[in-house]
């Protein structure tokens, strides 16, 4: 989870079981309910997608362009952090 704090960027590693109960409580609101769901699923399809990359035969490639190793490509976007700035990836 990231968020803005005095113009810095700041990102929180918070545990799946934590995620979970919160995502499940009553208690939190709504918004944070949404979040914690949202960073499930995020989490889910990387840990798939890292799942299918470990069960190929070969080094992960660039989508259509089998001879670009995915660790050369740049990093344009990401799933996990919402408010993510193209910028500020390193």
């Amino acid at each position: 989870m990231c968020n803005q704090h005095q113009s810095k960027t700041m990102c929180h590693f918070i545990p799946a079981y934590i995620l979970e109960n919160i995502a499940h409580s009553q208690a939190v609101p709504e918004k944070a309910r949404q979040a914690a769901i949202s960073t499930l699923s995020a989490d889910q399809r990387f840990r798939e997608h890292r799942m299918h990359i470990l069960d190929s035969d070969g080094p992960p490639t660039i989508l259509g362009d089998p001879n670009v190793p995915a660790a050369q490509a740049p990093i344009v976007r990401s799933d996990i952090a919402p408010n993510s700035d193209p910028d500020h990836i390193s």
